[in-house]
């Protein structure tokens, strides 16, 4: 069994006056384990953000995004993720 000892997170946000504070669009949460060195660890982030970038440009290109302060609201179907890292809200396959 793996034990995880921390979690990194990676996201897309929209863009406001500050930096880094934009309300986000969809993120996703990195498991790392005491094993892991930092290529690893930047490796499996990288990988989500090539899974998160084109998911949300596609919600934003399809309308489906929409603000309430500093939520964002996705219409559509957006269900939990069943792999090991967790993305909210999940791309359709």
């Amino acid at each position: 069994a793996q034990l995880w000892t921390d979690i990194k997170k990676t996201l897309v946000h929209l863009v406001d006056e500050r930096m880094d504070h934009g309300p986000i669009i969809v993120q996703a949460a990195i498991p790392i384990s005491g094993d892991d060195d930092a290529e690893a660890v930047r490796q499996r982030i990288l990988a989500q953000e090539h899974v998160i970038y084109p998911f949300a440009i596609q919600l934003f290109a399809e309308g489906r995004i929409e603000i309430e302060g500093r939520r964002v609201r996705i219409r559509g179907e957006a269900a939990p993720s069943p792999d090991a890292c967790l993305i909210s809200p999940l791309p359709r396959r």
